[in-house]
């Protein structure tokens, strides 16, 4: 029996949540051979290359779910958090201005606001 896309993503979550991050891949790796601009299955691969310190593998699929859906704060701000850990400050300093005059607010706006600043002012001394 075939699963259908929905449960499929939901299965590769759960494995994802349950720190089986291989099986996770390989799930998500399926979904976007059908599916490549599924903003869900891009994000949740950007972070899982994020987190395994893959940075630059991790910017491209994280702008594809923001492209895909903008609308998705959390998409912004792994994308910035990316930005930030490339030591792309410039590009990051641009998207989170972007966010904020989209109308994006709240507590984990301000603190990647803080992270933002805390980095440049390193760079800069």
């Amino acid at each position: 029996m075939k699963l259908t896309l929905d449960e499929t993503l939901n299965n590769a979550v759960s494995l994802h949540r349950l720190g089986k991050v291989e099986e996770a891949v390989c799930l998500y790796e399926e979904i976007l051979l059908v599916h490549p601009k599924d903003p869900d299955v891009n994000h949740n691969m950007g972070l899982i290359l994020l987190n395994s310190g893959k940075t630059s593998e991790a910017l491209p699929l994280f702008w594809t779910a923001l492209e895909a859906n903008p609308d998705e704060w959390q998409y912004w701000l792994s994308y910035i958090d990316a930005l930030i850990q490339a030591h792309q400050l410039a590009n990051a300093q641009i998207m989170y201005d972007a966010v904020r005059k989209a109308g994006a607010v709240g507590e984990v706006f301000d603190e990647i606001a803080n992270r933002l600043s805390d980095t440049l002012d390193k760079k800069a001394s």
